[in-house]
């Protein structure tokens, strides 16, 4: 009973050995580094290239309710004129009989456009001036988002096992150019936006 037991440890140590031969060495289990086009990093990367672009928040909300408001506000004009109401006259007598009349004048005037209250002409240059900036926010977005797909791809392209050397150089060279454009884009470092590769 004795030999069985040892017999079957043997057996046992010899079949692990030869698992471990077959498979190599433990190693320790790594993650894929997260992709460039991560919910997270999209997001981080389009914020910081829209605040650094100025097109953040929008500033023409507050304009078209001040250019409404603006009609409520009395408008006050104030002329003064000054009149030198200056008259000679001549006599049959040698001598010259002259008058002067110095007038002033003052002229106030309040108003309202109250006609602004219900519609300010510069809606229509607000509106224009609104539907440029959702048309340069969309291009930028689609731009970012252009920028971090190249990111992926040649990232991939640098671990593709089957890639050749020179694959590889193109790879990490594309990788550098589309990180640097990114934060031009970003102003500032892809490290800030959560990212590390």
């Amino acid at each position: 009973m004795i030999r069985r037991s040892h017999a079957r440890r043997t057996r046992w140590w010899l079949l692990g050995t030869f698992a471990l031969a077959l498979c190599g060495t433990p190693r320790a289990a790594t993650a894929d580094p997260p992709s460039w086009l991560d919910g997270a990093i999209v997001a981080n990367a389009l914020h910081a290239a829209l605040l650094h672009a100025g097109l953040g928040d929008d500033p023409t909300q507050g304009m078209a309710t001040r250019a409404r408001a603006s009609g409520a506000m009395p408008q006050l004009s104030v002329r003064i004129g000054r009149g030198l109401g200056t008259s000679a006259t001549q006599s049959l007598a040698t001598a010259d009989r002259a008058t002067y009349d110095d007038s002033w004048s003052f002229d106030v005037r309040v108003g309202f456009a109250l006609d602004r209250l219900v519609y300010a002409n510069a809606e229509v240059n607000l509106a224009r001036l609104r539907m440029d900036r959702a048309a340069r926010r969309a291009r930028l977005e689609m731009e970012v988002v252009e920028v971090l797909a190249a990111l992926e791809r040649c990232s991939i392209e640098r671990q593709r096992p089957t890639a050749t050397p020179d694959d590889r150089v193109r790879a990490v060279i594309e990788c550098a150019r589309q990180r640097v454009r990114l934060e031009t884009m970003t102003g500032t470092t892809v490290d800030a936006l959560g990212r590390v590769r």
